[in-house]
């Protein structure tokens, strides 16, 4: 489980389990015998290898990663019992599949099992003494007349199994002084270097730096990952491995890591970190690697299945005729042996239990029933397949077998992901079982061992190894985020990749599809010669590189493959040493060797798990007494920027809130800073006015509880604190600039001639009562100046010619941002306005923009640019406006991350493109949620204004920040990852208010609840909605969802679509409009439109959140689109006539605005900056589907 979550590999460690029970058995009274010691072998491979059979390393990890986005499936976390089940569901299948398969292979076709064999070798040396040397590869013939090839430096297997009373009995003094010294120095060797071993494993966990070793520098390291993890255990695989596959390793690893990451990053086709397997090179090579292992897997088993089939075709035109083979007896008594009835009854049984478990762990969505059985069929072909190539190659190819388990069931069931993953699990479970238990039934038949009895071991320890792998794995998932930088799991994203890649060819990185196609044809052709070269038994086959090796060596990290290689360098020297020493006609033993490499691996993998035990427990390197000061210390790094006033720095005094911006401050700081200022002291927008921020006096409240010891908490002494409360006193009306709170507060009384000036509105101050559209006409309605060939308005505007002229905007036009004046919209101008809001300026249409009409007046400068080529200011913030669901406990983690790590917005920006591709998604205020008009998508070559670009980001960023922390590439506290996820995930509506309830569960996932049914029922004309009194949506408004957010207001406040009851029924105007929401604390306003101004209401409303079932459609001159139905909005008593009224909304100023429209009025009107305006087309209307 360690070594495969860390690399995807897995060794079966069949010859290590007969050495170091043959060395621990010497405690007995007598040593254990060959049969005994295959016995045991063949129960430690089936419970070592269970977490790569049962996909603990890779399937399972696999499902963790799903993303809705990309999968349509949300991530599937498997828990302890559900871990259980599944192993109990795909334990036991391969086990049954065994037996038959012994009788064909081994018996019958005499297959090597090259691995079976030279562990039945070994066991042979350490039951007898050497005579003569072995320095050649050669064979021997068998009692059945087989060749079997020898690997050099062991002895010839007897012919006969000698007596145990033989093995015994001690021939000589010399003798037994020579077996003590030998068993004398294995002890030492195995002690010394599981102890190094093991104690390197625990200064690590105490020290990570022991395993970060920057070899060639500190750049390198951190940019690239070329760090070396100097462990024992990885020296020890090298070791058994062999200096070959270690070297291929090594050369994948230069290949990978040294040319095609740095290529993939400065070509742009990686643009995120080194390390992101989402965005960054590791995950753009792993496509490559993927294509070397599919490649060089299929080649190495195509020549098996060309010889089962041709076997199988030979068979048919000799059929009638008297097989020889068939004759065959079987070697070993019926009593030693699996009786058929019990094989066939265990099949059975295992695919009925195996298919219920499957279907009660994963649900009827994730896999049905029938796919499940047929898993397992595919699984019983692929076993034949499998274990044939393992006999004839010591390969077996599960990679490849998986790869065609998950392609066969893309067809049966396309686009899901998860049946994909799971089939091809159960598939491969099979196959790996099957190859695992041949190996060893090699051994045995070799040593005479009794098949029944290796049969009762694998069914042990795979039984065994189900709580074993199930319980190991729910403990790594608790203690270490999976896949994540300890723990990377790479094969869990080959399955994931590959899955997505088939089911719905989507997925490839750029420019990836190239390398792929010459990686998977060069490694073909690689791997034919060389499967050609080691038939005609060349001794510099082995030389050649294999491709799964090779393509290792992208999958894992360098840290990794180094040490493998300086293992293989070892291996390599220590043969020829051994055959050196033989060749002058000393002994020496090869067992040396793998006794060492055994002692490195068993080092680590014990250390591990003690490990895992303190990192369970809570055991830190930190000294216990100063839990509670680091336990401060964290909180405030934390939550340093949700507390402390941007001024002072320090904790929050009186909180309050900056208008429109919202950014906070003391309230006795922001006092000061205003006098002499009028913009924000962090965004320098314009100020017009504050608010007190309860909600900031919240979270100052909650800090103050979880970290009392905090210097934040003690900067200040009571005296500051009591001075500062003197200065602002809450409600306070504050100076801005150099006027006067007296003449501020005049003024505004002069100006307020609405009949809701007791009920005054957060934006009552606000600069837009200045705005007017310019006098001016549109430069190109004017017909007598326009020159000939430019363009001409087919529609010309005219002067305004009153009031209610200057609010309103002509049929065919728009306004410039600018000096507000009439331009044309022309749609055959794809890129002269926002590809969102639709703003434009005179500059786009080569015009100058007029001079500004009064001195008041407010120009803000449009900044228009492509959207890949977006650039941001160094006094743009981070869009955390609406970010995660408007939690703001997640956005300070995110904001907090962002500092420590120097994570700009032009990073962001950068990452967020490379995880959206070529186009990006409209923001869910864009309309996008609600089925606007026009694309939901905006490409990276459409122009976009900077306010919408930082929408655009904000709309992306929960996607793209929840990728990265499952992917485990972000680093957070452990008490942030740590936290159980919250039920409803980001449509948590407790979190927006319950400070406590946002701390303690995480929200940084989607929603896994389910609702409770609402009986169904067809919708009022005017829609479901919530009706109150204004006055108490303060307290009362009603929950709503992220997506609910259409529109928002002039400062990016969250705005609704209402309806005003204007006096009393049944004779009551209702009057469209918006109830804006100015943040928790500062209240909630309704507004309506009459006569030319804008109004709050003070009476009933209806809110009209749930837009289910309805739909926007263009429309204009107040026209109903022909089939269309509009949603009923209010009404109008004019004249003794009653005027139907209809929800609309209008871009106005980089911002998406409900309003009414009336087909007898022919126009559309919202409510904006205390005015009504009024638009002849271009609105959109909101219509029943």
């Amino acid at each position: 489980m360690y070594f495969g979550l860390q690399t995807g590999w897995i060794s079966m460690m069949s010859m290590q389990s007969a050495l170091l029970g043959y060395l621990f058995s010497l405690f007995y009274s007598r040593p254990m015998t060959r049969q005994e010691l295959v016995v045991l072998q063949t129960t430690a491979v089936a419970t070592g290898t269970m977490p790569l059979a049962a996909g603990f390393v890779g399937v399972i990890p696999a499902l963790g990663l799903l993303d809705y986005k990309h999968d349509n499936a949300h991530p599937v976390k498997v828990g302890l019992l559900d871990g259980i089940l599944w192993g109990c569901a795909v334990a036991l299948f391969g086990v049954f599949l065994a037996p038959p398969l012994r009788r064909q292979m081994i018996i019958k076709e005499e297959l090597v099992f090259p691995s079976g064999t030279a562990t039945a070798q070994l066991i042979s040396v350490l039951h007898e003494t050497q005579e003569g040397t072995q320095d050649e590869e050669r064979t021997y013939i068998s009692q059945s007349g087989s060749r079997v090839t020898r690997r050099r430096g062991y002895e010839a297997l007897p012919a006969e199994e000698p007596d145990v009373s033989d093995q015994d009995s001690v021939d000589d003094g010399e003798q037994n002084q020579l077996e003590n010294y030998d068993i004398a120095q294995s002890w030492k060797i195995l002690g010394s270097s599981f102890a190094a071993s093991a104690l390197l494993t625990l200064s690590a966990y105490f020290f990570p730096v022991v395993f970060n070793i920057p070899l060639f520098g500190v750049y390198l390291a951190r940019e690239w990952l070329w760090y070396f993890s100097p462990s024992f255990s990885y020296v020890g695989q090298g070791i058994i491995m062999g200096f070959p596959t270690t070297l291929s390793m090594s050369l994948g690893m230069v290949f990978g890591w040294g040319i095609l990451s740095p290529l993939s990053k400065f070509k742009g086709w990686a643009p995120g970190p080194t390390g992101d397997m989402i965005v960054g090179a590791r995950g753009w090579i792993l496509w490559v690697a993927l294509a070397i292992i599919c490649a060089d897997s299929f080649v190495s088993i195509t020549p098996t299945i060309y010889r089962l089939l041709r076997s199988a075709y030979l068979t048919l035109l000799s059929k009638g005729a008297v097989v020889v083979s068939e004759e065959i007896p079987e070697d070993e008594p019926a009593s030693r042996l699996v009786p058929n009835k019990w094989v066939w009854s265990g099949l059975l049984a295992s695919v009925v239990v195996g298919t219920v478990l499957v279907w009660f762990v994963f649900g009827y969505e994730g896999i049905k029933p029938w796919a499940t059985v047929l898993g397992f069929i595919m699984g019983a072909v692929l076993s034949h397949l499998g274990a044939r190539a393992l006999g004839e190659t010591d390969l077996n190819p599960v990679s490849a077998l998986g790869k065609i388990s998950q392609v066969f069931f893309a067809f049966l069931q396309p686009g899901n992901v998860v049946a994909n993953i799971i089939a091809g699990g159960v598939a491969e479970a099979g196959a790996q079982q099957a190859g695992d238990l041949m190996q060893d039934l090699k051994t045995g038949h070799l040593l005479h061992a009794s098949p029944r009895a290796q049969f009762y071991g694998q069914m042990i320890g795979s039984v065994l190894s189900i709580f074993v792998s199930a319980i190991a794995y729910n403990l790594y998932t608790r203690a270490y985020t999976i896949p994540g930088p300890q723990f990377p799991a790479p094969t869990a994203y080959v399955w994931l990749s590959f899955a997505r890649l088939i089911g719905s060819g989507g997925g490839l990185p750029d420019h990836i599809k190239p390398f792929i196609i010459n990686a998977a044809v060069i490694t073909a052709l690689i791997a034919s010669f060389k499967a050609q070269a080691l038939t005609r038994g060349k001794w510099w086959a082995k030389w050649i590189p294999s491709g799964v090796a090779f393509a290792i060596g992208f999958l894992n990290t360098p840290s990794f493959t180094i040490a493998r290689l300086i293992g293989g360098i070892a291996e390599l020297l220590y043969r020829r040493r051994v055959a050196r020493l033989r060749s002058n006609g000393e002994a020496a033993s090869d067992v040396g060797i793998v006794i060492l490499a055994s002692g490195f691996v068993l080092g680590e993998g014990v250390a591990s798990i003690i490990g895992l035990v303190m990192k369970s427990f809570g055991v830190e390197c930190t000294d216990r007494e100063s839990k509670e000061d680091v336990s401060d210390y964290k909180s405030e790094e934390l939550f340093r920027s949700l507390v402390t006033c941007g001024i002072c720095l320090q904790l929050y005094v009186d909180p309050v809130a900056l208008l429109n911006c919202l950014h906070l401050a003391c309230g006795a700081c922001a006092k000061e800073w205003l006098k002499s200022s009028k913009s924000c002291h962090e965004c320098r927008s314009p100020v017009r006015g504050v608010h007190d921020s309860h909600y900031a006096l919240a979270v100052v409240e909650a800090y103050h509880s979880v970290a009392p010891n905090s210097s934040l908490c003690q900067e200040r002494t009571p005296e500051v604190i009591a001075a500062l409360r003197e200065q602002y006193k809450p409600g306070q009306k504050l100076t801005i600039g150099e006027e006067s709170e007296e003449s501020s507060d005049e003024s505004r009384s002069d100006s307020s001639e609405s009949e809701n000036e007791d009920n005054e509105s957060p934006e009552e101050e606000s600069y837009y009562r200045e705005l007017r559209l310019h006098n001016d006409s549109c430069p190109f309605c004017d017909r007598a100046g326009g020159s000939g060939g430019e363009f001409m308005c087919p529609v010309p505007c005219a002067r305004p010619a009153d009031d209610v002229g200057s609010r309103t905007v002509p049929v065919g036009h728009t306004i410039c941002s600018e000096c507000h004046r009439f331009l044309p919209t022309r749609s055959d101008l794809l890129h002269s306005h926002c590809a969102v809001c639709t703003r434009t300026t005179c500059s786009e249409f080569g015009k100058s923009c007029l001079p500004s009409l009064t001195a008041a007046e407010v120009r803000v400068e449009l900044e228009l640019g492509v959207l890949r080529d977006a650039g941001f200011r160094g006094d743009y913030e981070l869009p955390l406006t609406h970010a995660f669901g408007n939690n703001e406990f997640e956005r300070d983690i995110f904001r907090t991350w962002a500092t420590n790590t120097d994570f700009s917005l032009q990073d962001l920006f950068r990452e967020i493109l490379a995880f959206r591709g070529s186009s990006l998604p409209k923001a869910s205020w864009h309309g996008n949620a609600n089925e606007a008009i026009g694309s939901p998508y905006v490409s990276v070559d459409d122009k976009v204004c900077t306010s919408c670009v930082l929408d655009l980001v904000e709309a992306s960023l929960f996607e793209w920040w929840i990728c990265k922390r499952q992917s485990g590439a972000i680093e957070l506290p452990e008490d942030v990852t740590n936290r159980e996820d919250c039920w409803y995930g980001i449509e948590c509506r407790t979190a927006r208010h319950n400070y406590r309830h946002a701390m303690n569960y995480n929200h940084i996932c989607r929603k896994t609840s389910i609702d409770q049914q609402t009986e169904s029922h067809d919708s009022p004309e005017n829609g479901n909605r919530y009706v109150a009194y204004s006055g108490d949506l303060n307290t009362t408004f009603p929950a709503f969802s992220p997506s609910a957010i259409i529109f928002r207001d002039k400062g990016k406040e969250l705005s609704f679509m209402c309806s005003s009851v204007r006096g009393t029924e049944p004779l009551a105007d209702i009057i469209p409009g918006k109830a804006t929401v100015w943040g928790f604390g500062y209240g909630v306003y309704v507004y309506y439109g009459e006569e030319g101004q804008e109004h709050l209401q003070d009476g009933s409303v209806q809110l009209l959140i749930d837009t289910k079932g309805m739909h926007w459609v263009p429309a204009s001159c107040g026209v109903v689109p022909e089939g269309c139905r509009p949603v009923v909005g209010g009404r109008r008593v004019s004249a003794g006539r009653t005027l139907e009224l209809h929800h609309c909304a209008v871009w106005w100023y980089g911002q998406r605005v409900p309003g009414y429209v009336c087909k007898d009025s022919g126009y559309a009107a919202i409510t904006w900056g205390g005015q009504e305006w009024y638009f002849k087309d271009n609105y959109e209307l909101l219509c029943w589907k």
